[in-house]
């Protein structure tokens, strides 16, 4: 028997993010860096915008026509991830000291810019009991700068607003698997 094409989606069990090393036109699928947790995962949410023009004349809808203008995300986790923000800017987190006085720091300079990365998304439930519905954002660039900082009385949450836009290699935007057995990302 084929699995349904329908589930539920509940939950966020993991999210996590991968630069974009490649991106060839036309040639073999598009390779990835290392994957980084965003510990704490709250939400992965997508939509898209559809441009619709329509045809108006003699004083009436004569036709209307449609095309995807753009695929957009929002991501919210709840630790703060230096690697991730390594993930997302063309800078890296240097490790220095010895206990008790290491440090791992992040630092933005006017000279780094945005990168393209990969985000992929598990729901912790789904119809299949012993499955998930895995969602995979395949080229997506910042959209926002990610809150972070520091918040009074209460946890500084993390959100980012992404643009996803198709790989070159084979014009893949998202892909939303529904999977009988579940499994971590890789």
């Amino acid at each position: 028997m084929a699995l349904s094409h329908f589930s539920k989606v509940f939950a966020v069990k993991e999210l996590k993010i991968a630069k974009l090393l490649t991106d060839p036109t036309g040639a073999p699928p598009s390779t990835y860096g290392a994957s980084v947790a965003l510990v704490g995962s709250k939400k992965l949410t997508i939509k898209g915008t559809i441009n619709t023009k329509y045809l108006r004349g003699d004083n009436r809808l004569l036709d209307a026509d449609a095309v995807l203008q753009e695929i957009t995300a929002t991501i919210d986790y709840a630790k703060l991830s230096l690697d991730a923000m390594s993930v997302m800017f063309s800078t890296v987190v240097v490790d220095s000291g010895v206990t008790p006085n290491q440090l791992a720091t992040w630092q933005m300079a006017n000279t780094d810019v945005l990168q393209y990365f990969k985000i992929e998304g598990r729901a912790a439930g789904a119809d299949p009991i012993a499955g998930d519905v895995l969602f995979s954002l395949w080229k997506c660039k910042l959209g926002s700068f990610p809150d972070i900082g520091l918040n009074e009385e209460d946890y500084q949450m993390s959100t980012a607003s992404l643009v996803v836009v198709p790989r070159l290699s084979d014009n893949n935007w998202v892909n939303v698997v529904i999977r009988e057995t579940a499994a971590a990302l890789a």
